[in-house]
């Protein structure tokens, strides 16, 4: 199975060390980072054969991905969780990036850090494990209304069948079919990865529960895997799709390279963790 390496990243930075009242303490942190780019994934275009049962011979499908990557991709750290016991911080939180056009994707991420304090900055080198999920872009369609297409060994009918269940409120469940007319074919460009690398933040004296932490490290893709996803869509307007099997792609670039940016951490509290 072939790989193909997206990167992204962002750990988040952890919250202000203050003169600890006890050993657990709960920060919030939110941020932007840059990742710049190594070896950017180009737009992709693909050409494959393809049956129908309502021509005889083998059809072409050309399609391609509109617009372009980005070698500078901007990452947005939402507001995530950081729990510090002494001077070991662990991170948790979501994020969205923009490495192709101006549609975002989802990433989840999480880390550990370790403190060393000084009299005006803190120190916390780290690790951040980064998993980018699953995006999808349109590189085209094929007429599936009235006949079957066969490729790659998979097949999408004229119809297909979704199953649905219901409550009736009275703590009985029922379920029943419900078939579809397939309008048309769908054949997407899907991407994933998982990226590990070292970070390290520096975090300046807090003001109040406030503080800023500037951040920089190098994005490792650990695994990445793109591939060609069939979605079936029906003709009620494409309210209803159905997923069909997919078919993995070569190397497409390398999500990975340097990445700075700068976050805000907002202090919780400290919390104690007592003995039954």
């Amino acid at each position: 199975m072939k790989k193909i390496c997206i990167p992204l990243l962002c750990l988040l930075s952890t919250g202000a060390v203050n003169a600890q009242t006890s050993d657990w303490s709960a920060s919030l942190t939110a941020g932007v980072n840059y990742l710049f780019v190594q070896n950017p994934s180009r737009v992709l275009s693909t050409n494959f054969p393809y049956t129908t049962t309502a021509a005889p011979g083998t059809q072409h499908f050309n399609g391609s991905l509109q617009g372009g990557y980005h070698s500078q991709v901007p990452m947005i750290d939402l507001p995530g969780l950081d729990i510090a016991y002494r001077r070991l911080d662990f991170t948790l939180g979501v994020g969205l990036n923009q490495d192709l056009n101006n549609d975002y994707a989802w990433y989840v991420h999480t880390g550990a850090s370790y403190a060393f304090p000084f009299r005006w900055v803190t120190l916390k080198p780290g690790i951040n494990l980064t998993y980018f999920a699953a995006r999808r872009e349109k590189m085209g369609s094929i007429d599936n209304r009235g006949q079957t297409i066969s490729m790659f060994g998979i097949n999408s009918g004229d119809y297909f069948t979704e199953t649905y269940t219901y409550d009736d409120g009275d703590g009985n469940s029922y379920s029943y079919d419900q078939d579809y007319n397939t309008d048309h074919l769908d054949v997407n460009y899907s991407t994933h990865s998982l990226d590990l690398g070292p970070q390290l933040d520096v975090v300046f004296p807090s003001i109040g529960r406030f503080a800023l932490s500037a951040q920089a490290g190098w994005l490792l893709p650990v695994y990445q895997q793109s591939a060609l996803r069939f979605v079936q869509v029906s003709n009620d307007d494409g309210v209803t799709t159905n997923n069909l099997k997919s078919v993995t792609l070569p190397d497409n670039g390398s999500f990975g390279g340097p990445f700075a940016g700068i976050h805000l951490n907002i202090f919780l509290g400290h919390f104690k963790a007592t003995k039954s």
